[in-house]
């Protein structure tokens, strides 16, 4: 990001335009005008009004689910209804649309002590602030403006809205990946995501793991312990049984790749073309992780999941917020052009849009951090 020269001769546009007839404007009075500060200015402008048509876009969209059916709170419903099945000592899985592992059940159980409707409205409140945070995180450094920009953006994107109105899990599990990205690589780092992908199994966590694999591996032996103890720990409390009733669960859930209401993946716009396209992805992924540097590799594990993926909720491009920083820092116009568009791609054309990010990162260069205080990609450890 651009910041203001120390000195900057201050020029009104209208002192330049009352100049006699005749009169050329010096040099010096036009590199005032379209001074650094004044092109972020327009930036910020820009953005503003774009995030501002884009959060009325989305919150009309979300009043349109509410008012068409869509269940406040489902998903976070079934967790708890999971939960106090297994204070009772009561199946798991009576539900069959209940996916996740035992583990949820065991650490969504002190939220299912309280009232359904209290417990929701509390995560609810928790995942738009953890959206806040992290947006004002990947914006440290840059202007109040353009931190509150960032904030409102995010917390009233479609994917963020349709993941708390559902009550799904998506936010804190992105949370936990952005620790990965920001943290210098250590056990420490995977801590969080081995918990949350161990509880919370979502296929767009696939590709961001092996992108760990070859930038963030001490970060992954971190996840994988965690992930094994916390599995560990659930399985003494709920039995193997219940983990065999899971993986029953989960191989009976691949009918949800399939089209149906609910999947924006390619399962649902073109089931025919689906899987030689998931495909071309998945070994195009490999070589961008092989040959090219972390940034570029990270931008496609953000969007890969989008189009490999069986099944895709509307809530999963929540998982290109987090690669706008480093987009914004390569290509700040195609940037403003994805986030023009992303209101009216997300719901329709979700695996395009992830496509689309994925090509801006490979066909720019990276920049430079120095100027781009929001962008966070920390530089691995030397390896051995």
């Amino acid at each position: 990001m651009l910041h203001a020269p120390a000195t900057v001769r201050k020029v009104n546009t209208l002192e330049l335009g009352a100049r006699p007839a005749g009169e050329a404007v010096r040099g010096d009075d036009l590199r005032a005008v379209t001074s650094p500060r004044a092109r972020l200015d327009a930036r910020i402008v820009a953005w503003s009004v774009v995030v501002g048509l884009s959060t009325l876009f989305d919150l009309a969209v979300f009043v349109g689910w509410v008012g068409n059916g869509v269940t406040a709170g489902e998903d976070g419903t079934r967790l708890l209804r999971a939960a106090q099945s297994l204070a009772a000592h009561a199946p798991l899985y009576s539900d069959p649309a209940f996916l996740y592992s035992p583990l949820a059940a065991l650490l969504a159980w002190p939220a299912s002590l309280l009232p359904t409707e209290t417990a929701l409205a509390a995560w609810l409140v928790a995942e738009l602030a953890l959206t806040g945070l992290l947006a004002l995180r990947f914006t440290r450094g840059l202007p109040f403006s353009v931190r509150l920009v960032a904030v409102v953006g995010a917390t009233t994107s479609l994917p963020v809205l349709y993941d708390v109105a559902l009550g799904n899990t998506t936010v804190v599990l992105l949370a936990t990946m952005a620790l990965v990205v920001m943290l210098p690589d250590g056990v420490g780092a995977g801590l969080a995501l081995g918990v949350m992908a161990a509880a919370i199994p979502k296929p767009l966590v696939v590709p961001f793991l092996a992108w760990m694999l070859v930038w963030r591996r001490r970060a992954l032996a971190g996840t994988l312990l965690a992930g094994a103890a916390a599995t560990a720990v659930a399985m003494l409390v709920a039995g193997a049984g219940a983990y065999q009733s899971w993986i029953a669960a989960a191989r009976a859930g691949t009918r949800f790749a399939v089209p149906f209401a609910g999947n924006s993946g390619l399962t649902e716009l073109a089931p025919a073309a689906a899987l030689p396209i998931m495909l071309v992805t998945a070994a195009l992924f490999v070589w961008v992780l092989a040959r090219r540097d972390q940034q570029t590799a990270l931008v496609w594990a953000l969007g890969c999941g989008l189009i490999v993926a069986p099944y895709v909720g509307l809530y999963g491009a929540a998982a290109l917020l987090l690669a706008i920083p480093e987009l914004y820092a390569r290509a700040p116009r195609l940037t403003f052009g994805l986030a023009a568009i992303a209101p009216l791609a997300a719901p329709f054309a979700l695996p395009l849009l992830g496509g689309a990010a994925m090509a801006v990162a490979l066909v720019t260069r990276p920049a430079s951090a120095a100027g781009h205080p929001g962008r966070v990609v920390v530089p691995p450890r030397p390896r051995r």
